[in-house]
C-alpha cells in the first residue's frame, strides 16, 4: 500500500500548488465510474486543497445503462481570497466492459451553480509612500450541459483511467465589485474542455473491492473564440477565462454486489 501513497501525495500537492487561478469559474471534476454490471452502485466523497468538499453517487439500473449525480460545497468564509461554490449535476449514460480489464463510460447531463470569488492585492501609493489593500469580488450564476467520455484499466490492487469533458456555460448573471461599485461582466456563455487523469487504490481484499481511495488531478481550459476576445478589453471578463486546475482526494463505496449482467 505505500507505493500507492506516493503518487497520491504528489497529485495532491502538486495542484495545491497551482490553486491560484483569479477564475470566478469552479469547475467540478468528470464523473468517474468503473460500473461493469447492472445493478451495481457507487458513491464517492471527496476533498480539494482548498477545503471544498465533492460528493456523487452512480448506479445503473439495467445493463450498460448509467444514472448519475453530483454536488459540492465551500461555504462562504472572511478569507481575504477564495472561491466559495454551491453546485449540483445529473447525468445519463452508458458504459462497456472490454474484458476484464478495459473499461468505456460515457454520460451527458446538466447542472447549476453559485459561485463568489474574492481577490485581494495589493498596490502601492506613490504619495503618500505606502501600500494599500485592494478588494476585488466577483458573483456568478450559472446552468451547465456537459458530455465526457472515460477510460479506465483495472489492475489488481484497483483502476486507473482518464476522462475527457466538454462543458457548455451559460451565465445568469455575472458581476464584479471593487471598492462598492458594482457592474456586470460581458460574457454570457462559454466551452470548456476539462481533461483528468485518475486512480483508485483498493482498501480491502474484497473482489470486487467494497472500499476504495481515489486521487484525481485535471485541468479545465477555456476554448478561445477570437471575434470575442478580440473586444474584450477589461480584465474582468478576461479572468472568467483563465485556466482552472483541479486535484482531489477521496474514497469510493460499493454498497452493494452486482445482481445481473
Amino acid at each position: 500500500m505505500k507505493r500507492f501513497l506516493f503518487p497520491f501525495s504528489c497529485a495532491l500537492g502538486l495542484l495545491a500548488a497551482l490553486l491560484t487561478s483569479c477564475s470566478v469559474y469552479a469547475p467540478m471534476q468528470p464523473t468517474t465510474s468503473t460500473i461493469r454490471h447492472r445493478g451495481e452502485t457507487e458513491l464517492s466523497a471527496s476533498i480539494q486543497p482548498n477545503g471544498r468538499l465533492e460528493a456523487g453517487v452512480v448506479h445503473s439500473p439495467m445493463a450498460n445503462v448509467l444514472v448519475s449525480g453530483a454536488a459540492t460545497f465551500r461555504p462562504k468564509t472572511n478569507d481575504s481570497s477564495s472561491l466559495n461554490t454551491r453546485q449540483w449535476e445529473l447525468g445519463l449514460g452508458t458504459y462497456r466492459a472490454l474484458g476484464t480489464h478495459w473499461l468505456l463510460t460515457g454520460l451527458a447531463g446538466g447542472g447549476y451553480a453559485t459561485t463568489h470569488k474574492s481577490i485581494m492585492t495589493k498596490e502601492l501609493d506613490i504619495f503618500p509612500l505606502g501600500v494599500h489593500n485592494e478588494l476585488y469580488q466577483y458573483d456568478a450564476r450559472y446552468a451547465k450541459l456537459f458530455g465526457q467520455f472515460n477510460a479506465s484499466y483495472a489492475f489488481r490492487g484497483g483502476e486507473v483511467g482518464a476522462a475527457y469533458r466538454l462543458t457548455y456555460l451559460h451565465f445568469r448573471d455575472l458581476n464584479w465589485q471593487y471598492n462598492g461599485y458594482s457592474a456586470p461582466i460581458p460574457v454570457k456563455s462559454m466551452l470548456r474542455h476539462e481533461p483528468q487523469l485518475f486512480c483508485r487504490i483498493n482498501l480491502d481484499r474484497q473482489q470486487p473491492a467494497r472500499w476504495q481511495a481515489q486521487a484525481a488531478i485535471g485541468m479545465s481550459l477555456a476554448q478561445n473564440r477570437k471575434a470575442e476576445v478580440e473586444t474584450w478589453t477589461s480584465t474582468e471578463a478576461h479572468r472568467t477565462r483563465l485556466p482552472m486546475p483541479t486535484a482531489s482526494l477521496g474514497v469510493v463505496f460499493r454498497p452493494g454486489r452486482r445482481i445481473g449482467k
